[in-house]
């Protein structure tokens, strides 16, 4: 038999045991650790997916969310909490992320390291569906759907360089608030956005709202392309039924409406894509394409020797305009050509872009008679047709009369003694700028008109000088309302080096990154001219988009909010290179902000 001394000894080991184990669980709860979840797990293109990573403990370094291809990643925030489990004070922090998909697949978050309490923790991988929404929203009891989005094109099987339009239309008949737009896209087709408006139109003898979005297709490459649809987020409002259907209720029904987000996509297209012909293409042909026509215009065709004449040629017609060339003219020493810069503007309409192009040319000629300019041609290739063209245009002649005692003059050559007051007035209009005329009589006629003019000064002096203060006087004023703004820099400047004077020289620790965190947005509230404290990083990131801030940037600047305000709930773990590390990217960032933001 056992004795009672020896089942005594074995309650004591059976309750050090218990114990132990209990210890042990106990530190093994109040250990770091860390998890992460995502939701939706499935969903379609359009949507937000939200990772929330929930750290229990404190952190020593930021996180780094992985990189995943073809995925936008945002941070949104986090949020913290405090506990007393046991006695002890325990800490978690949530942290959100927002991700946003512009293609079907399934995709996969790699583990994410994070470092807690000095030590490292990693998450498992997390996967998520994302499917192409339908192209229509049914309505429960109807065979007409509530919404649905079509995509239509001008041409399905253009050639090259050739200009055609897409045009999507998305019909509904239920309340819509807002909408928006992601363009399918792809690398071998440009894309031009150039409208959108709203109709109505009758589908299945009901009445439907259309929004029409127009785009300009050019082809850049020959072959079969299949095109994404168009993608729109349809933000809808549904009314309460239990509200009173009186007129108030009528008046604020929007306002009390519940609103979701329904997305439509469109079915992809395929383009059959043509390769120009090769034969007929003549060798000066520089890749116009298009149906055009051309015209020339002289402004006059009798002149004298050495004085200008403009000559307008006018490309006009379906098409773009990128790879019309200049045209250049030359008619040897005969006549001296001076080209104007071009000018064009295009016109986009359902049935294409119909594009003009006029250039002028100033001609001065150096020799009397009749001086024919012959003709100027453009290589075309015609889609309407499939064939290429010589277009032409004729210039027409120059009657050029002779001036008495006209000196030749060439590169080098000095004038001659012998010139006369004609010869001289001749040469100057051939000189000076080609949109100007010069005529003597002008200063006659400004010479009899020099009275008046003088009493008309005199009297708006008064006027003017009036007129002079109170606009200094709006500038002080503007200038004193906007200093906060203008000397953001200086201020946040002085702040940042009495910092340097303070911690400088000392282990940086969670005082030393919270007193140049509030600097940083100081600085922030004085350029926005809003309240610092009050800044979050959703604020943040509208004021940087506003002052056309580059995305990469706008995104740095909400990691490094993000960064400062995790440091802060951190323990004082962090190296002191880490801290100056992120006082650095503060420091860069407020340099770049303050070069675009005036």
């Amino acid at each position: 038999m056992i004795s009672s001394k020896s089942k005594s000894l074995s309650l004591l080991a059976e309750l050090f045991l218990f114990i132990l184990y209990f210890l042990f669980h106990t530190q093994t709860l109040l250990a770091g650790s860390v998890r992460a979840s995502i939701t939706p797990k499935e969903g379609t293109i359009g949507n937000d997916f939200q990772v929330s990573l929930q750290v229990s403990g404190e952190l020593d370094q930021n996180v780094e969310f992985p990189s995943i291809e073809g995925v936008s990643v945002q941070s949104t925030g986090n949020s913290r909490q405090i506990s007393i489990y046991n006695g002890r004070r325990v800490s978690s922090l949530t942290l959100t992320y927002s991700l946003s998909v512009t293609a079907p697949g399934s995709y996969t978050i790699p583990p994410i390291k994070v470092h807690i309490d000095g030590r490292s923790e990693t998450t498992q991988p997390l996967s998520f569906e994302v499917r192409k929404p339908s192209d229509h929203l049914s309505i429960e009891g109807s065979t007409l759907p509530a919404a649905f989005i079509q995509t239509t094109f001008s041409k399905k099987n253009p050639f090259i360089g050739e200009s055609l339009v897409k045009t999507t239309k998305v019909f509904f008949r239920i309340k819509v608030s807002e909408e928006s737009r992601i363009v399918g896209d792809h690398e071998d087709l440009k894309i031009k956005e150039f409208n959108k408006e709203m109709t109505q139109e009758t589908f299945g003898g009901k009445n439907y709202s259309v929004i029409v979005y127009q785009d300009l297709i050019i082809p850049k490459k020959s072959g079969s392309h299949t095109t994404a649809g168009d993608i729109v987020n349809l933000v809808v409002l549904h009314r309460s039924s239990s509200r009173n259907r009186d007129f108030f209720g009528g008046i604020f029904d929007d306002a009390f409406a519940q609103r979701s987000v329904q997305t439509l996509a469109a079915k992809d297209s395929s383009l059959e894509v043509q390769q120009l012909p090769k034969q007929g293409r003549p060798a000066s042909f520089k890749g116009a394409i298009g149906t055009f026509k051309i015209a020339a215009k002289l402004n006059t065709s009798k002149l004298k020797q050495g004085d200008t004449s403009t000559l307008t040629v006018t490309v006009t017609g379906k098409g773009l305009l990128e790879n019309i060339p200049n045209l250049p003219l030359d008619f040897g020493s005969d006549i001296k050509v001076y080209p104007d810069k071009p000018s064009s503007k295009e016109e986009f309409t359902s049935k294409g872009v119909f594009s003009q192009k006029t250039i002028k040319y100033a001609l001065v000629p150096n020799k009397a008679g009749k001086l024919p300019l012959g003709h100027v041609s453009l290589e075309v290739f015609d889609p309407s047709d499939q064939k290429y063209k010589e277009l032409k245009a004729q210039l027409g002649t120059l009657e050029v009369e002779a001036v008495e005692e006209v000196s030749k003059v060439s590169g080098g050559q000095g004038l001659s003694p012998q010139l006369t007051k004609n010869s001289v007035d001749s040469l100057a209009s051939d000189l000076i700028d080609i949109h100007r005329t010069y005529n003597p009589k002008d200063v006659s006629i400004l010479s009899q008109k020099n009275v008046k003019l003088y009493f008309i000064i005199i009297g708006l002096l008064p006027m003017i000088l009036l007129l002079t203060l109170m606009l200094q006087g709006f500038n002080r004023s503007k200038s004193h309302g906007s200093s906060r703004h203008t000397k953001a820099y200086k201020i946040f400047d002085k702040e940042s080096k009495n910092w340097k004077k303070t911690w400088g020289h000392q282990d940086l620790n969670i005082e030393a990154i919270k007193s140049y965190h509030e600097i940083y947005k100081h600085y922030l509230g004085n350029k926005f001219k809003t309240n610092s404290q009050s800044l979050t990083v959703k604020e943040i990131s509208r004021f940087l988009k506003q002052s056309g801030l580059n995305d990469e940037s706008i995104q740095q600047a909400i990691k490094l909010s993000n960064d400062m305000d995790e440091l802060e709930y951190s323990r004082n773990k962090a190296s002191s290179s880490n801290y100056l590390h992120i006082c650095e990217i503060a420091n860069n960032l407020v340099k770049e902000i303050d070069k675009h933001v005036k």
